[in-house]
């Protein structure tokens, strides 16, 4: 037994095969990445990715501190309760 003949057959792929295995990976590529590219330069653009979510934490905060100063309990659970 010769170790040579044993080993995995060899695939041959002709150049037209190449050819549109490499434009469908393009063509996969430019739909399915670029959209995502897209998105992301655009966050990375804004000043605040997050602006309205940082608005609703700052309204929340002082409405606490507001409630606390009039003497108005929090409905918090604390890590003592766990």
């Amino acid at each position: 037994m010769d170790p040579e003949s044993e080993g995995p057959a060899v695939i041959t792929v002709t150049p037209l095969q190449q050819m549109f295995a490499s434009c469908t990976g393009a063509i996969l590529t430019s739909l399915m990445v670029t959209p995502f590219d897209v998105v992301k330069i655009r966050l990375q653009a804004q000043n605040n990715p997050f602006p309205k979510v940082m608005d609703l934490w700052i309204i929340c905060v002082s409405v606490k501190r507001k409630a606390t100063k009039h003497g108005i309990r929090s409905q918090d659970i604390s890590r003592e309760h766990w």
